[in-house]
């Protein structure tokens, strides 16, 4: 019996006639994709993917003033490092070293030149706290500001910055609509589900302990009778 080929109400007891120890890579896979899942009980523990509290840390930073600018920024861009780091479509193979450059190019239309400016943010961002950085592919600084309702990840600088401070520097900003970001996060993760029902998502980490270990928890032991 394929997992793959199993409807939603036959996965209860499809992982409930295995234990933890027994699951597969690709098995692993399924409940780390499945975040809208709480957990996944299976005969010995209950399962947790690591992208249940991401994604739910996401979507609740934006319900407070203190964490609306900088935690979506920081998760939206974790979640893509994990998913790039981890996963590659075998349809669209690409050469990317950086995981937040591989998703993006993975698994969605989304243009190369803004996905190195999320890069650049992302850089920036992590390094010190910046939202100044430079795009180590064209050697340009980039300022970057949080924006809302623009209907775009991200829109472009009128004139591209030439690193000198002015007065006014609206046309040279960089902006970036985090709610927009947050689709984009949903649309990724979506892609991967689709392609793993395909048999067209490929796993980087071929060890389930590793899998386990790094990107699963285990929520409670499933009391025996």
């Amino acid at each position: 019996m394929s997992l793959q080929t199993l409807q939603p109400m036959d996965y209860h007891s499809y992982f409930m006639s295995k234990s933890l120890p027994e699951l597969s890579v690709d098995e692993l896979v399924f409940i780390h994709l499945r975040y809208q899942d709480s957990y996944r009980r299976l005969q010995d523990v209950e399962v947790a993917s690591c992208l249940t509290g991401l994604i739910d840390t996401l979507s609740a930073s934006f319900n407070n003033v203190r964490t609306k600018q900088y935690v979506p920024l920081m998760t939206a861009f974790a979640i893509l490092d994990q998913i790039g780091t981890l996963y590659s479509d075998a349809t669209n193979p690409n050469q990317a070293q950086n995981g937040i450059k591989r998703a993006l190019l993975s698994f969605t239309q989304f243009p190369p030149a803004y996905i190195d400016d999320l890069v650049t943010l992302r850089h920036g961002l992590f390094h010190d706290g910046s939202l100044l950085s430079r795009n180590t592919n064209t050697g340009t600084d980039v300022l970057f500001r949080m924006v809302k309702n623009s209907g775009k990840v991200l829109t472009p600088p009128k004139i591209t910055w030439d690193g000198i401070y002015r007065d006014q520097m609206e046309d040279y900003v960089t902006r970036i609509d985090l709610k927009e970001l947050q689709d984009l996060i949903h649309q990724v993760l979506a892609t991967c589900k689709t392609k793993w029902k395909a048999g067209q998502l490929r796993c980087s980490i071929s060890d389930p302990k590793e899998f386990y270990y790094k990107f699963l928890f285990t929520i409670s032991r499933v009391p025996q009778n």
